[in-house]
Parts: structure tokens; sequence; C-alpha cells
């Protein structure tokens, strides 16, 4: 199997563009309670975070050192930054699962097991007040926030799901639109997946949604499913690289306006 080099290269492109919106919306949570982050220095260590993620267990080892960071050069409350953190997260997922759900009702995935169309309009429906619900009386965050906040989580599964998209037409000559579909639906299962921190970067776990996802396909194609996972992986792998140098730097950035 031969992959459309510009192609990938365009994919690694949207997944560099989707980090620096997550690192936007970093710097929005942070400007929002009071500490004024500036871009330069929210973009690199949001990189930083992100080399984090792909050489410790799990994909939250990065949001560990970004609170210990900005404490250590601010002063900024430690349990403050990690209720900031998760704020963000669930933010993400809550984006995350929205966008999945809608796109799950025309794949090829949605009569696969009973009720499973009424059970997924009902999600569409709840998840919404569900995620606020949780916002004002779980996390005692405030819902202005909240909301503002998915402004910039929208914009970063977007360009995650238009970088799968590329990686689609990249693998496949000529990709049917039920073929781009059930791709983006396994794509979003399997980054819900690597959020469970029990491997390195979430391998292995993406590479495990894939396989046994592609089996449920009309067309099962498991050696694209695979190269599809491993070369994502190896995309965000490269996307962490910059937090090398960024790591040795990121003192000397000015940080605060």
């Amino acid at each position: 199997m031969q992959a459309n080099l510009l192609l990938v290269l365009l994919a690694l492109v949207l997944q560099n563009a989707s980090l620096i919106c997550s690192a936007l919306r970093s710097r929005f949570y942070f400007n929002s309670y009071g500490l004024r982050v500036r871009k330069r220095f929210a973009i690199a260590y949001y990189y930083v975070g992100t080399l984090f993620n792909t050489i410790l267990p799990g994909g939250i080892s990065g949001d560990g050192y970004k609170v210990y960071l900005l404490w250590k050069l601010e002063k900024f409350s430690k349990l403050l930054g990690l209720r900031l953190m998760l704020y963000e997260r669930v933010n993400g997922f809550y984006v995350l699962a929205f966008m999945g759900l809608l796109v799950l009702l025309p794949s090829s995935y949605i009569e696969l097991f009973p009720y499973e169309l009424p059970l997924a309009i009902a999600c569409i429906i709840l998840i919404t007040p569900c995620y606020l619900f949780g916002v004002k009386y779980v996390m005692r965050d405030k819902i202005a926030i909240a909301w503002g906040a998915s402004y910039y989580s929208f914009f970063v599964q977007l360009l995650q799901v238009l970088s799968a998209l590329v990686l689609v037409k990249a693998l496949i000559t000529e990709p049917t639109m039920q073929q781009y579909i059930d791709y983006i639906v396994l794509f979003i299962a399997a980054s819900i997946a690597t959020i469970i921190p029990i491997s390195v970067g979430g391998a292995g776990l993406r590479e495990l949604t894939f396989l046994y996802g592609i089996q449920l396909m009309p067309v099962s194609d498991v050696e694209t499913g695979v190269a599809f996972a491993m070369i994502n992986f190896f995309l965000y792998l490269l996307t962490a690289i910059p937090g090398i140098p960024l790591f040795y730097k990121i003192g000397k950035i000015k940080r605060v306006k």
C-alpha cells in the first residue's frame, strides 16, 4: 500500500493547526481565571505538553507538566490549574462526542446494535444540557466560559476531522462518501479510546480500535484501517517534535501581559 505523501503532509499541517487551536483554548481558560497568558507562550507550552503526552502513559501527562510549569514560573495555583485542565478536557470531550454522534447517524455503524439509532438521537438531544449541568453544578465552572471554550474546541476537532479525511484520501484512491463517514466515526472513537491512560501516547489503543472497527464496515479493509491508525499516530509524534527545543527555551519566553 502506498500513501500520497503530499496529502500526508497536509494532514500533518492540519494537526499542527488543531494543536494551536488547543493552545488558544487553554489560554482562554487561564485568561478567564486571571492569568493573562501571551499567545506565543501558550502555543509553546502546549507543544511541550504534547511532547510529554507522547512519552508518558496516557494522554494527560502533559497537562500535569503544564500545571507545574505555570506554578513554577508564575506561582499560579496548582489546584486551580488542575481544575482548568479538567474543564478544558471535558469541554473538548463534549464537542468531540457531539460531533461523533452526529456523524454516527449516516454511518454504516448505526444499525449494528439494537435501538442504536434512537439511543444516538437521545444522546444528541441530552448531551448539551447534561454537559452544562455538569459545568455548573459538578465542576463549578461558569457556563459563559464553557460556551466560549466550545468555540475553540469546535475548531480543534474540526481540524482533526479534516486531517483524518485527508488521510483517508491519501490511502484510498477513490473513497466513497460512506467510507469517509465511517472512517471519521472510527477516528473519533479511537480519539476517545486514547484518553484512557494505560499506554504511551495512546499507542496500541488507537490501532485496536481501528482493527475491530474496520471489520464492522460493509467493505472490510483491515490493512487500510491499521495503516490509517499508524500514520495518524506517527503524525502525532511529528507534531510533538517542536516541544523538544521549546522545552529548553520555555522559561525565556515572555509569559504574561
